[in-house]
């Protein structure tokens, strides 16, 4: 899959968890700018993003993410991007 499929697909998932439409999903999206984006949401975002592009999380990874970019940024460390 390609960098710009995954980032789709991962805006996709984003706009889903958070009830956001598509349109409002960047890279800029963090826990601080984003309302939905409580503990509940960031467990079903990390859950759905790991299902969806067969990674798998570590706990301190799942703390130190915060915003999309950062996710974008585990996905590439692990070789899917």
């Amino acid at each position: 899959m390609s960098f710009e499929n995954e980032r789709q697909m991962l805006f996709k998932i984003v706009a889903n968890v958070f009830g956001l439409p598509i349109a409002e999903v960047n890279e800029e999206l963090s826990m601080k700018n984003t309302v939905a984006w409580d503990s509940f949401n960031h467990l079903m975002l990390i859950s759905e993003v790991e299902k969806a592009l067969h990674v798998k999380f570590s706990m301190a990874e799942m703390q130190g993410i915060k915003t999309l970019r950062a996710i974008i940024d585990k996905i590439r460390d692990y070789g899917t991007t």
